[in-house]
């Protein structure tokens, strides 16, 4: 005698052929009803097969979505490892673009998401992170975009208004 619970029985191969036929009639538009009815089982047996399948496309679906998480982690570590050596360099474009990658890393990782309760947090300047992280000889040149050096003495400080700089 033939194992009833193989996943080849006549039992469970019914049941497969079931499901499918629940979500196919589903997807055309039919109720539970009947569904239940065509089929000639209860209500609550349609809508416990359209769950769990929905559950099991949602586990897929969730699984994609960490891959593909996963995979554009990866290509924006490669990208960053590409530019690094130029941005301690002192590149600013190279700054500016691990920057961004940084900025994209933190959304695909849900860092930034804002929360009820939690206290603002106050993100850094371009001019406080190059002054971070370049070294002192170069953060003392003068910015073209603000028009004042970046020091360490001036990381955090507000730029000096017109006015201020010509007392």
């Amino acid at each position: 005698m033939a194992d009833q619970n193989a996943k080849t029985s006549p039992r469970r191969v019914r049941a497969a052929y079931r499901k499918q036929e629940v979500l196919r009639l589903r997807i055309a538009g039919a109720s539970y009803r009947i569904i239940a009815e065509e089929l000639g089982i209860s209500r609550e047996r349609v809508r416990k097969i359209v769950v769990e399948m929905l559950s099991t496309l949602s586990d897929v679906t969730d699984e994609l979505r960490e891959e593909l998480r996963r995979l554009e982690l990866e290509r924006l570590d490669r990208m960053q490892l590409a530019l690094w050596a130029n941005a301690m360099q002192g590149d600013y474009a190279a700054v500016d673009r691990i920057l961004k990658i940084m900025q994209r890393r933190a959304e695909l990782c849900g860092l930034d998401a804002e929360r009820k309760g939690e206290l603002a947090i106050v993100h850094p300047t371009i001019h406080e992170i190059i002054a971070r992280f370049m070294p002192k000889e170069m953060t003392d040149e003068v910015d073209a975009g603000q028009g004042q050096a970046v020091t360490a003495s001036t990381v955090g400080e507000e730029p000096a208004s017109a006015e201020q700089e010509t007392r």
